[in-house]
């Protein structure tokens, strides 16, 4: 067993580990983003404005088809082929935002300032030493946050707290879709009002018409393992539509 005054430290290294893991497994997708991208671009000369077309000898191994070569050297899962959208979706997510054909990014975008732990430094976002000015790298952005900004980014139709949620390593998937108005349906059950609560490190904002204030905070740190507190919060949290965190999810 670790000794008590280490599992601190040690903790953080594993967190460290986890966390390079998972940027990691990120830079992978878009490495192989990068190799279809390039040899989709010169398969035919439709696909550029060079000219530029790979010759038919060296494409016939694979039926002169873009799609039979890729699949030939993607691994396969659970004995299936990568559909042509999951290819395409790589293609265009490096043409898109890494040679950046198509989406123009801002020069700086702001997003909250963190801890070493990534819990907000300021949980209200009110002072402006809350927030960091970044140069936009989507090489260092999650994968299907990209994917879920797509579309938005290339119309030219990002918001800055969109901006600000596809380049915060923190802020999840449902948070951008927050700030792209993608889950306003969903919140507010289709009607015209567009108010819903979210939560962020315990505090529950409501939210509407681009406005967010804070309501009400989760003692989070009151959690000592009883039944009736996870019971409860558990309760709350599904009865005002916020996600409930795993742990409690059983409950």
């Amino acid at each position: 067993m670790i000794p008590v005054n280490e599992q601190e430290q040690w903790l953080t290294q594993k967190g460290a580990e986890l966390k390079q893991a998972e940027n990691d497994e990120d830079n992978a997708i878009l490495r192989q983003a990068k190799i279809l991208y390039e040899v989709w671009s010169i398969w035919s000369s439709d696909h550029n404005g060079n000219e530029e077309c790979l010759s038919n000898e060296a494409k016939w191994p694979w039926n002169y088809d873009f799609y039979q070569w890729a699949k030939a050297f993607t691994k396969r899962r659970a004995g299936r082929e990568p559909a042509n959208n999951t290819i395409d979706n790589k293609i265009t997510i490096y043409r898109d935002y890494i040679a950046l054909e198509t989406i123009e990014a801002p020069e700086k975008v702001f997003i909250p300032r963190r801890d070493e732990f990534g819990k907000l430094v300021d949980p209200l976002l009110e002072d402006e030493n809350a927030w960091e000015e970044v140069e936009p790298d989507f090489s260092n952005c999650d994968y299907g946050k990209l994917l879920v900004a797509r579309g938005t980014a290339r119309t030219g139709q990002m918001s800055p707290d969109a901006w600000s949620a596809l380049l915060d390593p923190y802020a999840s998937v449902n948070t951008l879709k927050e700030a792209l108005g993608q889950v306003k349906k969903e919140r507010d059950g289709g009607s015209n009002d567009d108010f819903y609560l979210t939560e962020s490190d315990g505090i529950i904002f409501g939210c509407a018409q681009g406005k967010k204030v804070p309501v009400f905070q989760v003692l989070f740190e009151n959690d000592d393992g009883n039944e009736l507190f996870r019971r409860a919060l558990c309760h709350v949290l599904k009865a005002v539509g916020i996600h409930v965190p795993l742990v409690y999810q059983s409950q």
